[in-house]
């Protein structure tokens, strides 16, 4: 959606074009390939022949995704506050991950934006932001209520800031931390069978092996769905990251953006500052525990959507 509406709206030269370019371009790419071999309309997918939902609940599934799915949900502080996990005692990493990568991201939209925007005033009067912007709501949600709550326009700098941020958090950030999981947690198939052959045992009916081994998929159901969570959860080799690991062959950052002037650099510099720091904080972290949850470190979170 933002994607097919930023290229519509925005002309190349734009500023908010290229500060999203780099983390929007992979999306059209990796949704046709899902449309074509996962989620076909014409014919069974591959996760309809695997999955025990199959092609029979997509429809259950879209009327569910339609009737809770806001703008909120993608503002990470707001979404943090309305599930009530605010209590920093309580360990949750991907709180705490994901909270300081919204905040670096937010800084360094600021400051680009702080480049072409000198007030409130001057976000309002932009039109082709302001069409971007609508074309968003009235063509890409223009089935779900309300719009799913996503703005018509935006008239202040603040504002432009949270919904840039929420563009790029979530084709970058939030899909790492979703998609990158895949191979660790589904890739063992007692751990997230993608089918039963049975009913799952009740609560308090006792179960032996030969119970459990009945109702877990089959040996070539299971080596589908093996093979498939290694494909999702592994990255592509065309990935770049917003830390550079050369080592890794990894590109960073600076070998994507289009964003090329002096005070522009400037603003990358800080970014990659501040994700090497937030690097080094998670890495230390990871140092003293058993399972390590690095999935949000930023040497490990693409840019785009592209896997």
């Amino acid at each position: 959606v933002f994607t097919i509406a930023a290229y519509r709206s925005l002309p190349s030269c734009h500023p908010i074009l290229k500060l999203l370019r780099p983390h929007i371009h992979g999306v059209p790419g990796i949704n046709g390939q899902a449309r074509e071999f996962l989620v076909r309309q014409d014919k069974p997918g591959t996760v309809s022949l695997f999955l025990s939902s199959g092609d029979d609940n997509r429809q259950v599934f879209h009327n569910y995704f339609t009737r809770v799915f806001n703008y909120g949900l993608l503002v990470v502080p707001r979404d943090v506050e309305e599930r009530g996990v605010t209590d920093l005692s309580a360990e949750y990493l991907y709180r705490d991950d994901s909270l300081a990568l919204w905040a670096i991201l937010s800084n360094y939209v600021r400051s680009v934006l702080q480049l072409t925007y000198s007030s409130d005033s001057a976000v309002a009067r932009d039109k082709e932001l302001q069409r971007f912007v609508t074309e968003v709501v009235k063509e890409g949600f223009k089935d779900l209520p309300d719009g799913a709550g996503f703005p018509e326009t935006l008239d202040t700098v603040e504002g432009l800031v949270e919904y840039l941020t929420v563009i790029i958090f979530n084709c970058s950030a939030f899909h790492a931390a979703v998609n990158f999981q895949t191979l660790t947690m589904v890739g063992f198939v007692p751990n997230w069978p993608a089918n039963m052959r049975a009913w799952p045992v009740r609560p308090g009916e006792g179960a032996d092996q030969e119970d459990i081994l009945t109702r877990l998929p089959s040996k070539q159901v299971s080596f589908i769905q093996m093979h498939i969570s290694y494909i999702l959860g592994t990255f592509s080799p065309i990935e770049a990251f917003f830390i550079a690991t050369p080592a890794l062959n990894r590109r960073g950052i600076l070998s994507e953006t289009p964003l090329v002037g002096e005070r522009e650099l400037e603003c990358l510099e800080q970014l990659s500052l501040d994700m090497h720091q937030l690097r080094i904080k998670i890495d230390q972290r990871n140092s003293t525990r058993q399972l390590k949850y690095d999935v949000l470190n930023p040497a490990n979170v693409p840019l785009t959507t592209q896997t």
